[in-house]
């Protein structure tokens, strides 16, 4: 009988520091860029990864905490995001909930952060499985094109602009393609139906551990299997790759959370996103 992965602290963790390289691996790419416009930094404070860029409202600018951090090492992040004047955002999570588990059930963590003034900003769900090989069956004339991270840049970007209408948004996705996600482990795909470009969705690999990064279905296409079918594919690739786990983020109880159960995986943990305003005028 195939042995499953048991859900604890020590999953949590592990999940959330691979997530961690994710963001540190699009962060160290977007610093590679001349002048920088955005200002990237990745800082370490007290043993405690912090990301800050000026892009304003973005879950990437954020503190990777264990919940073992005093009240000063707190002070000491929060104080690098009021000086880059950017929101920090902060994970409260089932492994770092409580600051002295099992000595002390007592909320000691989650409340600091209270007491340092951040706020709930939204509620996440974190999906794994263990990889296997699937075969991908594509009818109705789709198909599913891969890219590595410097694959044929010109067609992805062109092929993106297609798919999505919203001109910032694509934009935003030109820059991501072009620069955030251009390094190794990073790789792409398009779905499409016939020469028609209809969904994208981007794998990151670190090590063993594969994360579901991001998928888009073109509203025309939607409710057809396009966003079932690249979630498949990435994963048989994770397989392919020798990864030993896989994971995702959703948002809670949305049609991405209920395609990613349909393929295999299973809730890891929840969390709340704790954060916190340093823009201009917000920043005690």
């Amino acid at each position: 009988m195939e042995s499953k992965q048991l859900v604890d602290k020590e999953l949590i963790t592990t999940l959330h520091k691979a997530h961690a390289r994710s963001i540190e691996s699009a962060y160290r790419a977007r610093m590679s860029v001349r002048g920088d416009p955005e200002g990237c930094k990745i800082l370490d404070i007290d043993g405690s990864r912090v990301f800050l860029s000026r892009e304003p409202w973005s879950w990437s600018n954020r503190a990777i905490l264990s919940g073992n951090e005093t009240p000063e090492t707190i002070e000491k992040i929060l104080e690098a995001f009021s000086g880059f004047k950017t929101e920090c955002h902060i994970e409260l999570h089932p492994a770092n909930f409580h600051f002295h588990a099992p000595q002390s059930w007592e909320a000691d963590f989650a409340n600091m952060l209270f007491d340092k003034g951040l706020r709930f900003d939204s509620f996440r769900s974190v999906w794994f499985c263990e990889p296997t090989n699937v075969e991908i069956k594509l009818g109705g004339g789709f198909r599913i094109e891969r890219f590595d991270y410097d694959d044929d840049l010109d067609r992805q970007v062109a092929d993106s602009y297609r798919m999505i209408k919203n001109a910032e948004f694509a934009r935003k996705r030109e820059d991501i393609i072009r620069v955030w996600e251009r390094c190794p482990g990073y790789i792409h795909y398009n779905a499409y139906k016939d020469d028609e470009p209809c969904g994208t969705a981007t794998l990151f690999i670190d090590n063993d551990i594969a994360f579901l990064v991001w998928g888009f279905t073109r509203s025309e296409y939607r409710n057809q299997g396009v966003h079932h079918m690249l979630i498949r594919r990435r994963i048989s690739d994770a397989a392919s790759e020798k990864c030993r786990l896989v994971f995702t983020v959703t948002d809670f109880n949305i049609q991405s959370s209920h395609n990613v159960q349909r393929c295999g995986m299973r809730l890891a943990y929840n969390y709340v996103m704790m954060a916190k305003e340093f823009g201009e005028g917000n920043s005690k």
